[in-house]
């Protein structure tokens, strides 16, 4: 679990599996995006002229969607987030896992999606895109997931990442098979 009033960078993110529900969820997903706006307001963007120019850092958090639409049920999800940041070649790779929704018999769905994206310069600051593609199997539903998300890096060093996304639930087996449900959301996580 996140720990409460950590500085940051010093929380252990949390774990979905095991039976969390929505609400402990959003509870966690509340006080990392309090740590996040904070380094915003206090550093604000990373300029790319203050990104590392070598190396690796992994940045962890929370991806939480919320209703949009489609033509499948309406989906509310948070999963934790786990993305690489390789400043050698300006790539981002990571995963997705631990997801928990409110979709009865897909509560707290196995699987993990692989991140894939870039870093670049979107006028002087720092910037970052990835998808992130998997399959997840609940108690009674399977669905492929394919999220697409934008975003930044926060504070002088580069010390958080955020932004928005639109996720897709492809339904590939159970009472929803052949429908989508979409999601728009956030992202949020610190090195």
């Amino acid at each position: 679990m996140l720990l409460s009033g950590c500085a940051s960078g010093d929380f252990t993110p949390f774990l979905l599996g095991g039976g969390i529900t929505i609400a402990e969820a959003e509870v966690e997903n509340d006080e990392l995006i309090a740590r996040v706006d904070a380094i915003l307001l206090a550093e604000g963007n990373t300029m790319t002229s203050e990104l590392p120019t070598t190396g690796t850092v992994n940045y962890t958090g929370i991806i939480h969607g919320d209703v949009f639409g489609g033509t499948g049920p309406a989906i509310e999800y948070f999963a934790d987030l786990s993305l690489d940041a390789d400043f050698d070649t300006d790539m981002i790779g990571g995963e997705v896992t631990n997801f928990v929704t409110d979709i009865a018999g897909f509560e707290n769905p196995t699987g993990t999606a692989i991140v894939a994206g870039t870093i670049s310069d979107m006028g002087g600051t720092a910037a970052n895109d990835f998808s992130a593609i998997g399959t997840l199997v609940g108690t009674s539903a399977t669905a492929d997931y394919d999220a697409d998300a934008i975003g930044f890096f926060a504070g002088d060093t580069a010390w958080a990442a955020y932004g928005t996304h639109l996720t897709d639930f492809i339904w590939t087996a159970g009472p929803n098979m052949g429908s989508t449900s979409f999601s728009d959301g956030e992202w949020n996580a610190e090195q």
